[in-house]
Order: structure tokens, then sequence, then C-alpha cells
């Protein structure tokens, strides 16, 4: 699966610092570690992510090597799940104007 989440992710616009993860990443991401043991390069990274308690430019490295090079179908499912809730967090970001007060 040749995949770039980067490409998808990285935009004109610098990265939003507070892009946190949701509840149902930190259940899945538990399961599969304890599945894969943390000495699992999947479980590390979704160790990392978890830690950070949100998603960074850093974090896509990783969910983007995760999708396209892992051979564990769980960790696959769980990067391109993750992707598809900051994509669609971005795009309403986008769409919703700032306000400053």
């Amino acid at each position: 699966m040749a995949s770039k989440l980067q490409s998808c992710m990285k935009g004109p616009q610098e990265w939003p610092t507070e892009l946190t993860i949701p509840d149902w990443f930190k259940e899945r991401a538990e399961a599969l570690i304890g599945q894969l043991g943390e000495d699992h390069p999947d479980a590390k990274a979704f160790r990392t992510i978890l830690t950070n308690g949100r998603l960074d430019e850093r974090g896509v490295d990783y969910l983007d090597y995760i999708a396209s090079k892992t051979e564990n179908p769980e960790s696959r499912q769980l990067a391109i799940d993750i992707s598809h809730h900051c994509f669609s967090t971005i795009k309403v970001m986008t769409l919703i104007p700032l306000r400053m007060a």
C-alpha cells in the first residue's frame, strides 16, 4: 500500500498545534500496544502519539510510515483511522473562521 499521508496533511499553513487525539484512539492504541508488545516499532509510534496527547508533524511521520510499511493489518487500520480523523478535523478548521477576541 503506497501512501503519502505527509503530503496530504502538510499544506501552505503551519501545522495546527492543538490537534488532539480522540478517546477512541486511546482505547484502540492501548489494546494494540498490548497485543504487539511495547518493543514493536508500531507500538512505539502509537505510544509516542498517546504520550503527546496530540498529533503533530512527527506523529504524522509515524502514521505515514505505519500505513505504508507495516505488515500488521490492525496497525495499518488504526493509522488510517486516526489519519482520517485528522483530515476531517483539519477540513473543519479551514471552513470555520477563527474569531480573535
